[in-house]
This record gives structure tokens, sequence and C-alpha cells, in this order.
């Protein structure tokens, strides 16, 4: 007995330092340009989605009609594939105990090593199960914390449940007013891909286990018995689930909402409220939730200081063009935080400066002291508050980005930000001497296929998500303008009958 007790310890120790090493899994050598599908159901106002985030995604749309929504889903998506299998299944193992895996983890048979055990076509089925569950309680949770509330409060009025798919991974289904989501895997994790992720097993080893290829022996180091082989095996599991999708997906993923100025302009009260709260999505007496977006920004502006992202120049080129400024911080002799300035012909706390200093200087600060080659940016309606030429200086620097390396996804109302988009990409077609003689400045280009722009069309029934018609040879549709456009034009030839 108390050598089964050692043995255990010695296995949590072991587990720790494997759910380190499987951190890594799933992640891409180098920066990651973005490739996700995902479709969505009934979720929201949105009552059919199919979504591929590609390097540059745009959602374009009438207020209401879900962009955020979207945006939401997709932030939620790429934090649980980038949060590695080891911190899924770790966290459903927690969660779970004994209660619900009780069984399955007895469903191991001994093999003829030593701390061998044989994987099953049983054991195969309990682990699909589990990696579904896992999965289905990590991406819940990330998006009860983006919104806020339950996900099961965000079903589509006049629909039993919502549809959430991440291409080549999982299938979620949300019902109404219940509480967690049942998944399933878009293909059961097979003895095959199994294998393949226990390759790296320390100390331990992997066979062929008869069976005609179904089955696979493992041996671990240490102590085991059949329970905890089977919590050894979980993460891989997890893994071989989310590594699926077949795309590349972005380690990390930070989101601006459209809130963020009055984020900006009073996040030291803020933090006042989450140190008086002490936990993130914690409150009694029925206290609203902090959604995770707040709380990103604010776990940043504390750690701003001493970073220093991969985007400076970026930064530096939107403060030029776009605020025609510049963004600053200052730490305060004994402060919490960094206090932000904004400075044009005089320096001035965020708080006094322009709508527009303060939509922008989260951008900045998040460029210039957190964001990564290969990370993806949200940001909710980058041109609020900004003059037409400021919104042009914002699209280009978009365009920066993507060619410097970083993922961009936005909501945007703007005319102005798509159609010089929709000029980037009929730039992708010509070469650099070309560019140059046409006034465009070196790498300012999109290429075919770095960018996705989505219309949000919202009808009685919900919204239905569609792919923006464009090509670099006739850049992007801009019919959803246009038509506003039409609309105010032939109002204006009604009026010239009655005017002279």
């Amino acid at each position: 007995m108390n050598t089964r007790r050692a043995g255990r310890a010695d296995l949590e120790a072991e587990i720790g330092e494997l759910e380190r090493r499987l951190g890594a899994m799933g992640r891409t050598a180098g920066p990651a340009r973005l490739d996700l599908e995902m479709g969505i159901r009934d979720f929201g106002p949105i009552r059919d989605a199919h979504i591929r985030l590609r390097p540059l995604t745009v959602f374009i749309g009438p207020n209401g009609s879900g962009k955020s929504y979207a945006a939401l889903l997709a932030h939620a998506a790429v934090s649980l594939l980038g949060s590695g299998p080891h911190a899924v299944a770790g966290a459903y193992r927690r969660g779970a105990g004994t209660g619900r895996t009780g069984g399955a983890r007895q469903s191991l048979k001994a093999g003829g090593g030593r701390n061998e055990f044989l994987v099953t076509g049983r054991s195969l089925g309990a682990l699909s199960r589990d990696a579904a569950g896992a999965i289905a309680a990590a991406f819940s949770g990330q998006v009860e914390k983006n919104f806020g509330v339950r996900p099961s409060s965000l079903v589509r009025s006049g629909a039993s449940s919502a549809r959430i798919e991440i291409q080549g991974v999982a299938e979620m289904s949300i019902p109404r007013g219940g509480r967690g989501q049942a998944a399933r895997l878009a293909r059961p994790v097979s003895a095959a891909a199994l294998r393949e992720a226990m390759a790296g097993e320390a100390g331990g080893g992997v066979r062929a286990g008869g069976g005609g290829g179904a089955e696979i022996a493992c041996t671990f180091s240490g102590a085991v018995d059949a329970g905890s082989a089977y919590d050894r095996l979980l993460p891989r599991a997890v893994a071989a689930a989310l590594g699926g999708h077949g795309g590349s997906v972005p380690a990390a993923a930070s989101y601006l909402p459209a809130s963020r100025a009055g984020i900006v302009e009073s996040y030291k009260a803020l933090l006042s409220s989450v140190a008086r709260s002490h936990a993130h999505g914690q409150g009694g007496g029925g206290a609203p939730r902090m959604k995770a977006a707040v709380y990103e920004i604010l776990a940043a502006m504390m750690e701003m200081g001493g970073g220093k992202g991969d985007f400076s120049r970026a930064a530096d080129e939107l403060e030029r063009d776009a605020l025609r400024g510049k963004i600053s911080l200052r730490n305060p002799v004994g402060g919490l935080a960094p206090d932000i300035y904004y400075a044009n012909r005089r320096k001035m706390p965020i708080s006094q400066a322009s709508s527009a200093a303060s939509e922008l200087a989260p951008v900045v600060l998040l460029l210039r002291h957190v964001m990564k080659k290969g990370d993806l940016l949200f940001v909710e309606e980058p041109e609020s508050h900004m003059h037409p030429e400021s919104q042009v200086a914002v699209a280009r620097c978009m365009v920066r980005l993507v060619r410097a390396g970083l993922n961009v996804a936005v909501t945007t109302h703007s005319a102005y930000i798509v159609e010089r988009l929709s000029a980037y990409l009929r730039a992708g077609q010509m070469t650099a001497a070309e560019r140059s003689r046409a006034g465009i400045s070196r790498g300012l280009y999109l290429e075919a296929g770095e960018i996705a722009p989505y219309l949000f069309d919202m009808r009685r029934g919900g919204t239905t998500v569609k792919a923006v018609e464009h090509s670099p040879q006739e850049g992007i549709s801009q019919e959803e303008f246009m038509r506003v456009n039409e609309a105010l034009h032939e109002e204006n030839i009604r009026a010239d009958k009655f005017v002279g």
C-alpha cells in the first residue's frame, strides 16, 4: 500500500512534467499563418455561418447582426487550440475526478511487460468520449469567460440548441437552458493517432498490441495502475483530437472590444475592483462577471512596463498617421500599473485626450509591448471615432501587420477600410516595381488567400453569414456599402424635384 502511494505521488509529479511538455504540441514552429474553419448554428443572432479564419479576417454587417458573437467564438476556438492538450485534459481530469471517468479508467488491460497496458477498442472509445468531454468543457468555459454568461443563455431565440463546429476537431451542441454542452469528435481517436501522440512518452514506449493494428501496448515509466495509466493517456488523446483541424493556429490571441476606450480611461479603477473581488469571474450576491476581454486588457496593462512586442514599427506608424501624436506609459512610484499619456503639442493623461486616442491607445500598446509574430489580434470596430483619413491609415497598418507576421481579425462598418483593403488585394497582383510606379508604398499588398471578408446578412429569421466576393483582379465587392449609397442617391434625386 505504501509502495502504491509513493508510486501515485511520483506519477502526479510526472504528469505535471508531461503536461508542461505537451504544451508545445499542436503549435506551429515559427509564426503561424492563421487557417481555421468554423461552423456556427443558432448562436446569438446568427442562424447559420461557415467561416474560414485567415491572416486577415474582416466581418462586415449591420449593428446587432452578430459580428462580435462570431469574433468572440473564434477567439474561444483559437484559445482552446492554443492552450494545448495538457491544459484541456488536466482541467477535465481534475474536474471529472473518478466519478465521470471511473469506468473508462478501468478499461485498460494489463500487458505482458512491466507497467505495460493494452489499449483496446473499448479503451479507444472511452478515450474518444473523454477527449470530446474535455474539449467541450474547455470550449464552454472559454465562451462563458468571453461573454460573461452561460453559453446556454446565448442560444438563438426560437432554437432549442446551438451548434458550434471547429472543423476537423469537434462539433459541440449547446442546449437552451441546460448546463454544459455535448460534443462529438470529428474523428474518433484511433490506435494509429494515439500511437503517434505517445511517441514522445518519456521513459516509456509504445508498440503494436495485436488486434489487426486496432490495439497498442503502452509502457509507462514509474509504478502505475490502470487508472493512472488512463490519466496519462488522456492528454495524448486530446492532442490527437485537437490536431485534427489540419490548419495553422496561433499560440496566443488578444481581443480588444468596442468598449476598449472606456476600459483604458478607467482601467485603474477596474483593477481596484478586481482586487476587491479577488478572482476573475467570481463575485457574490449576483455580481456581474467581468468579461475575459476586459480582464485580459487589465492584465496586459499591469505587465506592459517591461514587456516588448514585435510590432513597435507598426505602432509608431499608427501613432503618426492615425493619431498624429504619441502614446506613452509612465510608472508611478509605488503604483499598481503604469499611467497612460497622449502627447501631441502637449502631454496629457489619456482620459483628457480625444476619443480617437483612447480608441487606438490599447492597439498601440499591445503592438508595442505584447503581441508577438504569429499571434492573433481581434479588434472590434477599429475605425471608431476616426476621421476618414485616419481610417485609411488604420487599414494601411492592418496590412503592414499581416506582412510582418501578425494575424488580424476585425469587425467593421467602414467603407473606407474595406475599399483600402480591396486596393491592397489588387496590389498583390503587381510586381514590386509596378507598385512603386503606382505610388504604393513598399509592403502594402495582400496576397490571394490572406484575406477573408464576410458579410453578416441580418434577416427576420436570423443572420446568415456569407463570404464576400473578392479576388486579386477585382478586389473586394463593395455591394453592401453601394446599396446604402444608392438608396441615398435616390433620395437626393427625389428631393431635387422640389428644390430649385
